[in-house]
């Protein structure tokens, strides 16, 4: 995943500004029935589920603490932030205080 997130943020390079963060939704695995049938996102999230997302860019306003969460995954509310693809990454662009804490393994995150 991250090869694909430095490829799409390379050709668009966004940054963000202020108290703001850049960063990439974990995609998680497809989840499967016993029968082998794909359960869709839009049918296992609802709408208090949190997402994961990596950290790869912070705005000019955060300088103390830069180092507690850049280039490290955090969980944010499922509808923080601005929301928009590059190519198959799904990127948000959040507050720095939307982040709800910071994660060493996104798929043990339910």
């Amino acid at each position: 995943m991250l090869a694909e997130v430095r490829e799409a943020t390379k050709t668009a390079n966004p940054k963000p500004v202020g108290h703001d963060i850049l960063l990439a939704v974990y995609n998680r695995a497809e989840k499967k029935t016993a029968g082998g049938v794909i359960i869709p996102d839009t049918v296992r999230e609802d709408e208090f589920q949190g997402n994961v997302g990596l950290v790869l860019k912070v705005g000019n306003g955060i300088l103390e603490g830069i180092e507690d969460i850049l280039h490290k995954w955090v969980i944010f509310g499922y509808n923080d932030g601005l929301k928009w693809r590059y190519g198959d990454v799904a990127i948000r662009i959040i507050s720095i205080d939307r982040i709800r804490a910071v994660v060493t393994d996104p798929s043990k995150v339910l």
